[in-house]
């Protein structure tokens, strides 16, 4: 496969598909998920998206997330699920392959001594940074966090009367970004409320 320079008028799903790498040695490829490019290309500040099981969200968010970090200097992402186990995978599986193996990332973003590479937070060369932090029981482990993006995961399993706090810490952001996103599994969620 022959690498595509990335180059400004380059859609964000054109630009994932040439630069970002979901494993070692593997390129990331929309080939039979061409449903996917509206919502990497859309550029609207607050997306609710409803995935079905296995279709993808989790490399979606992350993609998004990068997106975003990579194109916006300072750019601050906290992203947050309903158990800490979730946070974990979603750092180590679906952030750490695309920072570590994607040879864009790696050349203009990801330094050998990166600022700060732990399984809650990460930052850039660029000073971008996405923290990561879970909200199941409350919302306390989000307080305090300035970001220019909120990104909940699973939010079919986070209590709705938390998102006002998380909201919070966009409260100060020109971008106040909201990203959404879950799998509806009963009749009445956290999805149906944003």
């Amino acid at each position: 496969m022959t690498e595509k320079k990335p180059s400004s008028s380059m859609l964000p799903s054109e630009l994932v598909e040439s630069s970002f790498y979901i494993d070692m040695d593997l390129p990331f490829s929309f080939k039979g998920r061409d449903y996917l490019k509206p919502i990497y290309d859309n550029n609207d500040k607050i997306m609710v998206l409803y995935f079905g099981r296995q279709s993808e969200k989790s490399t979606t968010l992350a993609n998004k997330i990068i997106l975003n970090s990579v194109a916006k200097r300072r750019f601050r992402t906290l992203y947050v699920t309903p158990e800490n186990n979730q946070t974990k995978e979603f750092s180590i599986d679906k952030l750490d392959p695309k920072l570590k193996y994607s040879p864009l990332i790696q050349k203009h973003f990801w330094g050998k001594i990166p600022d700060v590479d732990n399984v809650f937070s990460k930052q850039m060369r660029n000073g971008s940074r996405i923290v990561l932090r879970s909200a199941f029981q409350n919302a306390d482990r989000t307080r305090g966090i300035s970001a220019d993006l909120l990104c909940v995961d699973e939010l079919q399993h986070i209590n709705p009367d938390f998102l006002p706090v998380m909201e919070e810490c966009i409260s100060h952001s020109d971008y106040k970004g909201r990203l959404y996103a879950g799998t509806p599994d009963v009749a009445q969620d956290a999805l149906d409320q944003v």
